[in-house]
């Protein structure tokens, strides 16, 4: 959370793991919560203390890491994320 980065991994070959920075973050306090939907777009809670702001940002990623949108909430403490 306090690095501001989305991390993933993946195993190649069998036993064998690999990491690195899916998404670089800016600003706030960092990720708190992640949720994916059914056509794999990541949406990325990014929480702040409510001192700091008194808006939210939900970052929406495609599957490959690319920005798609951003979703403005009206507390800046997100901790929680669902999609349907």
């Amino acid at each position: 959370m306090m690095t501001n980065r989305v991390l993933r991994f993946f195993q190649q070959p069998t036993g064998v793991f690999h990491g690195s920075i899916f998404y670089q973050l800016s600003g706030a306090v960092g990720p708190s919560c992640l949720a994916i939907d059914t056509s794999g777009n990541l949406y990325v809670g990014q929480y702040d203390v409510k001192e700091s702001s008194n808006e939210g940002t939900v970052l929406i990623l495609s599957s490959s890491g690319k920005l798609k949108g951003t979703i403005v909430t009206t507390g800046a403490e997100i901790s929680g994320l669902t999609v349907q």
